[in-house]
């Protein structure tokens, strides 16, 4: 008789530690798809823009899991901006808006803290297949560089899941 009760109470102990592990991985997945989902990086990438004087307003259209950035030019460029450099410019900064997140969790991963946090990350990312489009336009409105990133394709994304396995 005593034996069931000891059986039972390890079955209830094992069912609690695995239920709470359980519960906050899916915590810490809908904290990440909330994050995805709210584009809380336009206002501090247009407050940058302003301050370091580019005339560019970013603005998003959010259909997650795939979302269309658009950087509008607010002025002309001047005829001597070199068109080719002005697009290497245009990918590096598409690659940052849509792979730089990843680098700034992996610097939080180096506490034991924020490892769960991103292994939720690292698990929406992969699951609903994020995509980012980059699409920055001339004040005119023609499309002058257009980039889309699927982020489970960025290595700074490839690095922060290595980290958190």
């Amino acid at each position: 008789m005593n034996i069931k009760f000891v059986v039972g109470g390890v079955v209830v102990i094992g069912a609690l530690f695995l239920g709470t592990e359980i519960y906050w991985k899916k915590q810490f997945e809908q904290k990440a798809r909330d994050d995805f989902k709210s584009l809380s990086f336009l206002k501090p990438m247009n407050d940058a823009m302003a301050k370091a004087n580019l005339p560019l307003k970013v603005d998003a259209l959010n259909h997650y899991p795939h979302v269309l950035v658009y950087a509008d030019f607010t002025q002309d460029l001047p005829n001597t901006v070199n068109k080719t450099a002005m697009q290497a410019e245009m990918r590096s900064a598409s690659h940052q808006m849509s792979c730089g997140y990843f680098d700034y969790v992996r610097e939080k991963e180096a506490t034991e803290k924020y490892k769960d946090v991103g292994q939720g990350i690292v698990t929406v990312v992969e699951e609903d297949q994020l995509a980012m489009t980059h699409i920055f336009k001339s004040r005119l409105g023609e499309v002058m560089y257009e980039q889309k990133q699927i982020l489970s394709q960025c290595p700074e994304f490839i690095e922060l899941k290595k980290s958190v396995e």
